[in-house]
């Protein structure tokens, strides 16, 4: 029953809906930058992801403020960032409930993957709950590629920068599957390799296949 053909079609037309809700916002350029959003009508539902791409010597700041004012509402928000060379991004994430709510569910994720040993990444998320019955919480990675990482691909005849890239490319996965192909140019320049396609399979952080 579960391999059934039409199930597989319902499966997939219900993961297109879901990538069509979520929004991605990407950050390319240093700087501040600050992003509000507000769930004031009751039932609002939505999912979105904020992409930074830092490089080079710059600073990249981002604040993040999310405040529920309504009942019946919830939010996911997921914070992915790229910092490479010896730039430095700094996260500020807030998830405000205001008082009086019921059934209020809302969520903050921050990724930071640092590439090179002088990269900086650092994160502060921070909740102001004022009502009892919500679910809300938020969590924080930030790595950098490790050795082994590298090395276990090297040992399948993969060269150093295309599992760099392979690794890159499984932590943008889902967000570059959201965005424009002007956009993915825009990654492929700031990782640095100006003048390739968005659909150049062979650019080693866009490539699909381990081998």
């Amino acid at each position: 029953y579960r391999d059934h053909p039409y199930n597989w079609l319902i499966c997939w037309r219900f993961l297109s809906a879901m990538c069509a809700m979520r929004k991605v916002v990407l950050v390319k350029d240093p700087g501040e930058k600050e992003i509000r959003v507000n769930y004031a009508k009751d039932g609002r539902k939505s999912e979105f992801s904020v992409l930074i791409i830092a490089v080079g010597d710059n600073k990249y700041r981002l604040k993040l403020a999310i405040h529920h004012t309504a009942s019946n509402t919830s939010g996911r928000a997921v914070v992915k960032g790229i910092v490479k060379d010896c730039a430095r991004v700094d996260v500020e994430g807030l998830v405000k409930v205001a008082k009086s709510l019921e059934h209020v569910e809302s969520y903050l994720e921050i990724k930071l993957l640092l590439v090179g040993e002088e990269a900086q990444g650092f994160a502060e998320p921070g909740l102001e709950i004022e009502s009892n019955e919500v679910s809300v919480g938020h969590s924080v990675t930030i790595g950098r590629i490790r050795d082994e990482e590298i090395l276990c691909l090297q040992s399948r005849g993969i060269e150093e920068e295309r599992a760099k890239g392979m690794l890159i490319h499984g932590f943008l996965r889902e967000e570059l599957e959201l965005l424009s192909p002007e956009n993915k140019v825009t990654i492929l320049s700031k990782l640095g390799n100006t003048g390739k396609s968005a659909n150049n399979r062979d650019h080693p952080y866009f490539r699909d296949d381990p081998y």
